[in-house]
């Protein structure tokens, strides 16, 4: 049986590994698809971990002035006119401790502080990454300055086992944050009750809507919040079997615009 196409107000979509493909593109049927959504008065949205600089080729199918959710949560801010809807940066004591530890054993770090983009080493990834999130880094040592502008991410990258032994260390610490891999090469730290899932509640109550009434679509761990949050949680065929196994519904891959596949089939109504 069909779903009421009028049941959903809101979808918030993922970017990397759900709305766009293995080429960082994102298919024509997901662009139409969400157009044709916002068309019917739902609120479509990104949900993302980037910053909003990153996303500026990803805007066209979404509305003028839509709210982002970006940085995983912490950060919530309409796309045109940048209005900051929310803002939850990583309390100073934390971020201070966690960029010590970093910083004294050398590992690799991205640093998103006051929507600047901050590392303690210039390499090639570094090039690549500031390339595609539309933002040149700047290289620091001075981590207590940036704790003091307000960090909304920390972003570890490398090999997964030095990634996950470096997770059970910031966990050990006791702090009030969140760690989750958005892929095995990167670990996100960001504060405990920032999330995308937080996000999701937050733009409920901004909008004066039921989280009843939301569907959330992603790929990975650092979506799970949102998929659990949500009044629909829809998984990527693309995502890891453990989150696949979960009973959320299982759309087509990233590369089978999935995104669009259920948009059609929980919205538009036309699978």
């Amino acid at each position: 049986m069909k779903n009421d196409k009028n049941k959903y107000k809101l979808i918030a979509i993922d970017v990397d590994g759900t709305l766009v493909n293995s080429k960082k593109e994102m298919t024509k049927e997901n662009a139409v698809a969400i157009s044709k959504a916002s068309n019917n008065g739902v609120i479509v949205l990104i949900a993302s971990g980037r910053p909003l600089s990153g996303l500026k080729q990803y805007e066209s199918p979404f509305t003028y002035d839509t709210p982002f959710i970006t940085f995983n949560g912490s950060y919530i801010v309409t796309k045109d006119t940048k209005k900051v809807i929310y803002n939850q940066p990583i309390d100073f004591c934390d971020g201070k401790s966690i960029l010590k530890f970093i910083y004294d054993n050398n590992i690799n770090v991205i640093i998103w502080a006051n929507n600047q983009l901050y590392v303690n080493k210039i390499n090639g990834i570094i090039l690549n990454y500031g390339y595609k999130s539309g933002c040149q880094a700047i290289e620091t040592n001075d981590y207590e300055y940036l704790c003091k502008i307000g960090i909304n991410k920390i972003l570890l990258y490398g090999d997964n086992l030095d990634l996950t032994n470096y997770k059970n260390v910031i966990k050990d610490m006791n702090l009030n944050v969140n760690l989750e891999f958005s892929s095995p090469y990167y670990l996100e730290i960001f504060h405990a009750s920032a999330s995308k899932g937080n996000a999701i509640k937050v733009l409920c109550e901004y909008y004066n809507i039921s989280i009843e009434e939301t569907i959330a679509i992603g790929d990975n761990y650092n979506d799970l919040s949102m998929l659990k949050a949500s009044g629909k949680g829809i998984v990527m065929r693309n995502s890891p079997d453990e989150i696949k196994n979960m009973g959320y519904f299982v759309t087509g891959t990233n590369e089978e615009s999935g995104v669009a596949e259920a948009i059609y089939k929980f919205v538009l109504n036309d699978e």
